[in-house]
């Protein structure tokens, strides 16, 4: 009997030592727990914001983070109570992660919205002084711009990496009717920075940074080479004739079969090409109309099934890497891209693995549209009347995108593409720095609060003031001027609601069903904000990629051919 009550006693002591080594376990389960949340979370929404190594101090964010800590901490005080203390502390360890990973990718899936965001994408670094004059930054903005020889070379790896394919499975649907392909956009514009990893290898430190704010896809369209539509049916050889009517909204028009296009896809009354297949009947009319809702549909049947090899299409693996092409309809565009890829793209950008992005539109081509009143506009400074007839004989396109009370689909956009790449080849290099800063603004610091504001919005605006300003306005006044004289026609825009289309200018670009009276209030707060000190803003942006000139002088000399050898090498591989 003694013996037991021994026993008992021993196992009651033991019992009570535990507990009191114990006792100090839910003071440290609570600290450290709370401690790894808010590590997690800081370093997750640096990783969002940029520049996390440096320091935290986007205001919202941080009170975000220690309210949620707080949270947490009142939380696990109430259940330490509840649950035993090893299973509490790997419950709010799970926790811990859970909401670390929440929090880190939560800014992704809302947009970046205002509510959650201060207007800055790099809000620890680029709201701040610097030693950096606007001067300065404004030589500098254009240094990592890709020159016309290396867009060139640049042009060939693209091809290379496989959409030179797409071209030739196009052809062979169409019954190798030839496709022909216009590189247009900001990357051949020089108004950006194309994403091939090829040439950012080359050229650039191996810490770059995805969300640069000058980083661009290239934007590519796909078109008959021989296929014309044309204004009027008495043109010769024009296979679809240009129609506009009542019910076609500006910017849009309707493309009907002529006479010249049935003989070209008949034969003797047999039909010659898959084309006949694309047209519809309109109105129980016996006229023919070219659909571009079956055509946007064929081209991303045809872009989706075409097989790149070493770039499997389709889904992926969990959490591996995987080589792959992705596409993705977006509009009239089909958005590509090529690379090593994570569960999540954020997570692992094509940029840093192998890869580019691109944008794939199919188009038709097209005389200068009569809708225009670009080329009879009067009293412009820029370009001049030789420039002007050289870019209208040039043409433009339609792309196959359809209005939006159009549910058959026969109407077709407007494409100026081309012109845009002439007319750029035409900007002042000191009107070309402004707007390279005040893209890096806009992405930066607009955007975030303001989404429905792009850059063809500021581009459009850039041209207009070109057209209203003297040539010599953008050579003898300083950098600083020029660039206050292009924020202040933005701010005109803005507070006017208006940004006529450049090449139509009866159509205003910001749309007033989407947009509201309070957000033109509330970007026009901003922009007064960045006018100001707009060095702050775009301090981010002095040269940080881009190795030394000369060590670029030196690549461009040793190693001229060496994209397109690159280029030839990854064919055998990939493609």
């Amino acid at each position: 009997m003694e013996d037991e009550t021994l026993k008992k006693l021993d196992s009651i002591n033991e019992e009570i030592d535990t507990l009191n080594r114990l006792s100090l376990s839910p003071t440290i389960m609570v600290g450290g727990t709370s401690s790894i949340i808010l590590l997690c979370t800081i370093a997750c929404c640096t990783r969002y914001v940029g520049h996390g190594h440096r320091y935290f101090k986007c205001i919202r964010w941080y009170y975000l983070v220690h309210q949620l800590a707080l949270l947490l901490l009142d939380l696990s005080l109430h259940l330490a109570d509840i649950i035993p203390v090893n299973q509490t502390y790997i419950y709010f360890l799970i926790v811990s992660i859970i909401f670390g990973v929440i929090l880190g990718f939560l800014p992704t899936y809302i947009k970046r919205a205002p509510s959650l965001c201060c207007g800055t994408r790099l809000c620890c670094s680029c709201v701040r002084q610097t030693k950096f004059n606007l001067k300065e930054l404004l030589q500098d903005i254009d240094r990592d711009i890709p020159t016309d020889r290396e867009l060139s070379n640049l042009k060939q790896i693209c091809l290379d990496k496989g959409i030179e394919k797409y071209r030739l499975a196009l052809e062979n649907w169409f019954l190798n009717a030839p496709i022909e392909i216009l590189f247009t956009g900001s990357a051949v514009e020089r108004f950006g920075l194309p994403i091939l990893s090829d040439w950012v290898k080359k050229y650039f430190r191996k810490n770059i940074s995805f969300k640069y704010a000058l980083f661009t896809d290239f934007d590519l369209m796909f078109c008959f080479k021989d296929l014309r539509a044309c204004n009027g049916s008495l043109q010769t050889e024009v296979h679809f004739e240009v129609i506009s009517t009542d019910y076609v909204q500006p910017g849009y028009a309707a493309l009907k079969l002529t006479e010249y296009g049935y003989n070209c896809f008949y034969d003797d009354g047999r039909p010659v090409s898959s084309i006949l297949g694309l047209l519809t009947r309109f109105n129980d009319s016996n006229d023919l109309f070219f659909n571009a809702g079956s055509v946007k549909k064929i081209f991303y049947l045809i872009v989706s099934r075409t097989k790149l090899k070493n770039y499997p299409q389709g889904s992926r693996n969990c959490c591996c890497n995987l080589t792959a092409v992705k596409v993705k309809q977006q509009g009239p565009a089909i958005n590509m891209k090529t690379g090593t890829f994570l569960m999540y793209d954020f997570c692992c950008p094509p940029i840093a693995n192998d890869g580019f992005l691109a944008d794939l539109t199919f188009g038709i081509k097209a005389s200068w549209p009569s809708v225009s009143d670009w080329k009879e506009r009067t009293g412009r400074f820029w370009p001049s009347p030789e420039e002007v007839d050289r870019i209208v004989e040039g043409g433009s396109h339609f792309v196959a995108k359809s209005q939006t009370d159009d549910n058959i689909g026969i109407t077709w956009r407007y494409s100026f593409s081309k012109a845009e790449v002439e007319l750029s080849k035409l900007v002042n290099p000191v009107a070309r720095k402004c707007y390279l800063a005040l893209k890096a603004i806009l992405k930066d610091h607009l955007q975030p609060i303001a989404p429905w504001l792009k850059s063809y919005h500021l581009k459009t605006i850039l041209y207009w003031t070109m057209e209203k300003t003297p040539a010599e306005f953008w050579e003898k006044e300083t950098l600083e001027n020029c660039f206050s004289h292009l924020i202040e026609s933005v701010k005109n825009a803005i507070s006017n609601q208006s940004c006529p289309h450049l090449w139509i200018s009866t159509i205003n670009l910001f749309d007033k069903e989407l947009i509201t009276e309070r957000m033109y209030e509330h970007l026009l707060l901003k922009v007064n904000r960045i006018a100001r000190n707009p060095h702050w803003y775009i301090s981010s942006h002095k040269p940080v990629l881009r190795d030394s000139m000369d060590d670029r002088s030196e690549a461009n000399n040793s190693d001229e051919e060496i994209y397109i050898i690159e280029g030839n090498k990854e064919t055998e591989t990939m493609v």
